[in-house]
């Protein structure tokens, strides 16, 4: 069986497009789509709403029309709230199947998913928990929230109800339980720790024990991680083992999106994909009444220049992530025009 595997696409139509073009390059028979599919905007959750109406429209009937299964679930920074429509939209097409917490048999192989991850400092809580009931929760970078049906609710006091919640160990003991773990893959968005495979910008590990022990213990052919996307611009590892256990973790940090082509009749695994130094710009315009974001991103050679060229009008800080800037979409490509280079605008409703 010929498996692409990719993960934390957030939302990007040209990462989406890309991988279309890329299961049908490489032949694959299964695509899988590891969590963290739509755009993450606050305050509130209804623009997701509209992307998994994009994906029932746009991506999902591609690989109904190609008779590729596409096997996805929601991740850590996908609202809860939408739980229940986006499993209403795969149950619509015979290839597309949400395995979140679920099992499903595909050409001898069964494939699980698991999207809970281990607490940590940023906002949105729907999917976290405790790694394990000694779990030591990361200081927190502000309020926490869970999503609702009017938005985010900010939690009174998210220690004590994480207290009160099932740990990732206790998640994982629940998952359906395979026939044959030898021909057993998983899909769970976080890391084991230990492996290489979760090293975030600061060069510290954020991997999950209760993973790691549960693969340990379970031995299964294959686990498929995501969630730091950084980890192999950091530590040049995407591939390890545990025992037995084949653990792969492509990353997600560039221009193209990374990606897995994994063969399992001759057991070889290669990876795809872009790690140049990127500064991801943002722009916002006018088109039709309709606000949107052109997300652009820039190679590291050229960053200091622009930085340079826009350093009146930009504005950081709005968007949580240091290397993002701000600024009238119009002016970036009046820059990329001086200095006679291409450019790629992603454009996502705002």
């Amino acid at each position: 069986m010929k498996i692409l595997y990719t993960t934390d696409l957030h939302g990007s139509d040209t990462y989406y497009t890309a991988i279309n073009k890329k299961a049908v390059k490489h032949k694959v028979e299964v695509v899988i789509n590891g969590a963290d599919m739509l755009p993450f905007k606050e305050p509130a959750p209804e623009g997701q709403e509209e992307y998994i109406r994009y994906l029932e429209k746009c991506h999902f009937p591609f690989y109904e029309k190609k008779g590729i299964h596409y096997l996805c679930c929601l991740g850590n920074d996908d609202a809860k709230i939408h739980d229940e429509m986006f499993d209403d939209v795969c149950g619509k097409f015979k290839y597309v199947h949400n395995i979140a917490q679920r099992k499903i048999n595909i050409g001898g192989f069964e494939f699980i998913g698991f999207n809970l991850v281990a607490d940590y400092p940023f906002g949105i809580k729907d999917r976290c928990r405790m790694d394990t009931r000694d779990f030591v929760f990361p200081e927190q970078s502000g309020a926490g929230f869970l999503s609702t049906a009017n938005g985010w609710e900010e939690i009174d006091d998210w220690f004590s109800l994480a207290r009160t919640l099932p740990t990732i160990e206790d998640e994982l003991e629940k998952l359906p339980h395979p026939s044959d773990m030898s021909k057993t893959i998983y899909s769970i968005h976080i890391p084991p720790k230990s492996l290489g495979l979760d090293i975030l910008l600061n060069e510290r590990p954020v991997g999950s024990k209760a993973v790691k022990n549960f693969l340990e213990k379970q031995q299964p052919f294959m686990s498929l991680h995501g969630h730091i996307h950084e980890s192999y611009k950091m530590s040049g590892v995407w591939k390890s083992k545990l025992k037995k256990t084949i653990c792969i973790q492509p990353g997600q940090d560039g221009f193209e999106p990374t990606y897995v082509i994994i063969d399992t009749e001759t057991m070889t695994m290669e990876r795809y994909g872009h790690d140049t130094e990127l500064m991801m710009i943002n722009g916002y315009v006018e088109n039709n009444k309709i606000k949107y974001v052109r997300r652009s991103e820039l190679p590291d050679y050229l960053s200091e220049l622009f930085l340079e060229w826009m350093k009146d009008g930009t504005d950081t800080g709005r968007s949580g992530h240091e290397n993002d800037l701000f600024f009238d979409a119009h002016d970036f490509e009046t820059f990329c025009s001086s200095q006679n280079i291409k450019i790629k605008l992603i454009r996502t409703a705002s």
